[in-house]
């Protein structure tokens, strides 16, 4: 329902924001990825729990959806 939503409106990226990257945002991002968004997320955006930043931060960075600044993203 939401994805039908989002397509009907022309969003094709999502900005992701949450707590445990390693697992909920990851598993977001994932399905949106799946559907065929583009993530935009990065490490001022998402907490890592006690999970080591880097190797949780490759997975983003492999998937395309890593921004080391999301700042400019932001203001827009």
């Amino acid at each position: 329902m939401l994805d039908s939503h989002l397509k009907n409106i022309g969003i094709k990226y999502l900005l992701l924001t949450g707590v445990f990257a390693q697992a909920c945002v990851r598993a977001t991002a994932s399905s949106a990825i799946d559907l065929g968004y583009k993530i935009i997320t990065g490490e001022n955006l998402i907490s890592y729990g006690v999970t080591n930043v880097l190797y949780t931060s490759i997975w983003y960075k492999e998937n395309g959806t890593w921004i080391d600044n999301p700042l400019p993203i932001l203001l827009v």
